[in-house]
C-alpha cells in the first residue's frame, strides 16, 4: 500500500492510479499463467491418452484381434491401426 508522505492529494492519487494498475497487471498475468497451466496439463493428458491407445492397439494386433474390434476399442481410425502393422 502507498504510505502517505508530504504529497498532495493530486500525487497521492497519480500514485494510487499506479498502484492499481500495477495490481491489475499482476493479476492478469497470473490468471494467464494459470490458464496457460491448465492447457498445458490438459494436452498432456490428451498426448499421454493417445500413446496409451497406440500401444493397446499394438497389443491387440500381437493377439491378432480383427482391425475393427482394435478401432472400436480405441477410437484410433483403421489407417492409423493399419500404419501400426
Amino acid at each position: 500500500m502507498i504510505k502517505n508522505y508530504n504529497i498532495d492529494s493530486e500525487e497521492y492519487s497519480k500514485m494510487e492510479d499506479i498502484e492499481k494498475l500495477m495490481m491489475e497487471e499482476t493479476e492478469h498475468y497470473d490468471t494467464a499463467y494459470k490458464a496457460g497451466k491448465r492447457e498445458g496439463r490438459n494436452e498432456g493428458i490428451s498426448q499421454g491418452k493417445a500413446v496409451r491407445n497406440i500401444e493397446v492397439a499394438k497389443n491387440m494386433l500381437m493377439e491378432n484381434i480383427d482391425i475393427s474390434i482394435v478401432s472400436k476399442i480405441t477410437g484410433l481410425t483403421q489407417e492409423q491401426i493399419n500404419s501400426l502393422i
